[in-house]
């Protein structure tokens, strides 16, 4: 309400403004027009006397040479001939002072015949600006109302901004909350951690304590047999070594058979199969590739995928046409070796570390030593 009092004000003060400037421009164009008309008008009023008095001296003139007729020659003769001589040279000087005037009234006519032009090309322009007035209200109008349809969706942009800004205002009270707890949780996944490393610590203290016993119980078994063996006496003759072969016979290697890139990473795992002609190995490259090894070449037979993280363990079974893998992603795979392709795939395996075969059957092992299941494969 106050906005359209303040518009109608507005409105009213800019009519009043351009009334006062019609009004200014009106007296600057006609001031010059009446001045012209004014002088014109005098000089006519003028014109019109000097004709009246020429006529008065001119019906003097007659009568006073009427009189110069009746009354004969003589002293009234001469009196009357510079009367008339006197009333001649005013009504020469009248007649020149008429000619000025006809001229100047001339002068003044074109001046009307110009301003006239001028006024109607005022009028014209007048006129014009009038049209251009009246479309400046038209718009004016049109105007007033696109303003109260923009006040009108203001007013409602304003109220959707202030719902946005409730709605941003309790998304951060939210957010905040939501913040503060998982500062919480992530204190509590610190306590966890650590308390997870502690229990690891435990197990690996107990595993090497374990392993300790284990490795003093058979060195002291081992130290026994030694003993026994030692207190045996056993005689050996020259011709006893020559005939018979020994019980242990070992060799160095001295050159490298072959040598090659086989994988993006470290080599993890490596093993031959049963005939000792395939070789599987496996990387960080999350691959298993398996290379024919010849007498002095070593080619590669094909690439197993599938694995999700880096090989820990490969092993053959007993056929040689499965391989057994184990990797760090917790999980264990099989492929056949003959079409390469993934059989098996055993997920979600904690702790996972390596395959075993015990008699010819795959045994899965964790990192604590816990057998978790034994697979067959027909």
């Amino acid at each position: 309400m106050a906005g359209g009092l303040a518009y109608s004000n507005i409105e009213l003060s800019i009519r009043r403004v351009i009334f006062k400037e019609i009004e200014k421009r009106n007296y600057r164009e006609k001031e010059p027009f009446e001045i012209l008309i004014s002088t014109y008008n005098k000089l006519f009023d003028a014109v019109s006397e000097l004709r009246h008095e020429i006529l008065l001296l001119t019906i003097q003139n007659e009568k006073l040479r009427q009189e110069n007729l009746q009354n004969g020659q003589g002293t009234l003769e001469g009196k009357v001939t510079e009367k008339s001589s006197v009333l001649e040279q005013k009504i020469y000087s009248l007649q020149e002072e008429l000619t000025n005037l006809h001229r100047r009234k001339g002068e003044h006519a074109q001046q009307i015949v110009d301003l006239t032009s001028k006024l109607q090309e005022t009028e014209k322009n007048l006129n014009l600006k009038e049209t251009l007035l009246s479309e400046a209200e038209t718009k004016i109008i049109a105007l007033k109302d696109e303003k109260k349809q923009l006040e009108i969706s203001l007013s409602e942009t304003e109220g959707g901004n202030q719902v946005l800004r409730d709605e941003h205002q309790a998304l951060q009270i939210a957010y905040a909350s939501i913040e503060e707890k998982l500062k919480i949780l992530h204190y509590e996944n610190i306590a966890l951690v650590e308390r997870l490393m502690a229990y690891k610590a435990h197990d690996a203290e107990i595993l090497n304590k374990e392993n300790e016993h284990f490795v003093k119980i058979k060195q002291a078994q081992m130290q026994k047999e030694l003993e026994e063996a030692a207190s045996e006496v056993k005689v050996v003759t020259a011709d006893r070594l020559l005939f018979e072969t020994p019980l242990l016979s070992s060799s160095i290697p001295t050159k490298v058979h072959s040598k090659f890139d086989a994988h993006e990473g470290e080599v993890n795992a490596l093993q031959f199969n049963a005939a000792g002609r395939m070789l599987a190995s496996g990387g960080g490259d999350r691959k298993i590739k398996l290379w024919d090894i010849g007498q002095n070449t070593c080619s590669l037979r094909g690439s197993l995928t599938g694995s999700n993280a880096g090989i820990t363990s490969v092993e053959f079974d007993a056929n040689g046409s499965l391989i057994l893998a184990a990797s760090n992603d917790f999980a264990t795979r099989v492929w056949t070796v003959e079409d390469q392709r993934l059989r098996v795939s055993l997920t979600n395996q904690r702790s996972l570390y390596f395959w075993v075969l015990e008699k010819k059957i795959p045994i899965l092992c964790t990192q604590r030593r816990t057998i978790l299941r034994f697979l067959t494969f027909k």
